[in-house]
């Protein structure tokens, strides 16, 4: 069981090593948010740094460390030019820009609290691992890359929801 704890202590202290390097915060306070504008690039190279010693620390330790920080690595690689998408302005200068994760930190607590008080308290984590990913969706259905990427394949979105079995509207009650 201690080595469970210590597994999931090593791979939360590697995503708050992420979190530090990408400079966001799960903090709403103005001393905790980061408002300093960002060179992109340095971001990028301190972040693939960071990516190259957890990839070598999961390989050092081995076992199951070691499959998670291959996995966080690769997906990490995966989504770089959505993290580090450069702002230009219109003579084409790249800026430095503030980057957070607020808006995203507010949807979760505000769709956590508003599940709080419609089941109460002991049902709002199963309520939110249920449609967590659902909200997720709609949340992010106005962003036009978002809906390119991600929705991309998908003919009719009103119609795909449609597609509800009376089953599954039965345990969603």
């Amino acid at each position: 069981m201690e080595s469970y704890f210590t597994t999931v202590g090593h791979i939360w202290g590697w995503f708050e090593d992420i979190r530090c390097v990408l400079r966001v915060s799960r903090e709403f306070s103005g001393k905790e948010l980061n408002n300093r504008p960002t060179d992109g690039a340095k971001l990028k190279r301190d972040t693939i740094g960071v990516m190259k010693e957890i990839r070598g620390e999961g390989r050092k330790v081995g076992g199951e460390l070691e499959k998670v920080s291959k996995k966080i690595y690769e997906n990490c690689q995966n989504h770089m030019g959505e993290l580090f998408v450069e702002v230009v302005n219109n003579e084409g200068e790249i800026l430095d820009v503030v980057r957070h994760n607020a808006l995203e930190e507010l949807n979760h607590r505000w769709s956590r609290m508003h599940i709080r008080r419609r089941t109460g308290r002991s049902k709002t984590t199963k309520e939110m691992t249920k449609y967590g990913a659902l909200l997720a969706v709609l949340s992010n259905h106005e962003n036009e890359d978002y809906v390119k990427t991600v929705l991309g394949d998908v003919d009719n979105f009103v119609e795909e929801l449609q597609n509800v079995t009376d089953d599954e509207l039965q345990e969603a009650r």
